[in-house]
C-alpha cells in the first residue's frame, strides 16, 4: 500500500494496520460487485425528499438491506433530482457509492450523527472526528 494511502487511513481512523487495510479493501470490493446488479429500476427520483427533511441528498431505508442482498428487484435508493441536478457527476457517483454502503455493509451515517453536530463545519481534524476514530477502533477490533 502507498504511503499515502496509509496516511489517509491513519488521518481518519487513526489506524492504518493490515487488517483494517483488508477490511477496507474487502468492504470497497464488495460494494463495487454489488453494483454491477442496479438497473434505473432500483432508484426512486423525486423533485425533492421532503419526507427525508427537504435538504437530503438521498437515502435508502434501513430495512430494505435484506431484501436488497436477496436481490429483489425494487427502488432501494431515493434521490432528488433537484439536488443531484447540480451536483458533478463524481458527486452524484459518491451519493450512489455512499447509499449503497447502507445497503451492502449495513453502515449508519455514525459521522453526521455523533460528529456534525458538535462542531462546526469545516474540515475534519483528529480531534474533530475523535468518537468516530473510537468507533472504526471498536469496529475493527471485531472483524
Amino acid at each position: 500500500m502507498k504511503d499515502e494511502t496509509r496516511k489517509i487511513l491513519k488521518e481518519l481512523l487513526n489506524e492504518d494496520s493490515s487488517a483494517t487495510v483488508k477490511k477496507l479493501t474487502h468492504s470497497l470490493n464488495k460494494i463495487r460487485r454489488r453494483m454491477a446488479n442496479l438497473t434505473p429500476e432500483h432508484f426512486d427520483l423525486a423533485e425533492e425528499l421532503y419526507e427525508a427533511g427537504g435538504d437530503t441528498i438521498g437515502y435508502v431505508k434501513a430495512s430494505d438491506a435484506k431484501d436488497f442482498k436477496k436481490g429483489i428487484n425494487k427502488k432501494y435508493i431515493a434521490m432528488s433530482y433537484l439536488s443531484t441536478g447540480r451536483m458533478h457527476v463524481d458527486d452524484i457517483a459518491a451519493t450512489v457509492i455512499h447509499e449503497l454502503s447502507h445497503l451492502i455493509l449495513n453502515t449508519e451515517d455514525y459521522a453526521y450523527s455523533i460528529c456534525m453536530g458538535k462542531h462546526a463545519s469545516g474540515l475534519f481534524t483528529p480531534w474533530s472526528v475523535k468518537e468516530l476514530h473510537s468507533y472504526a477502533r471498536g469496529k475493527i477490533a471485531t472483524l
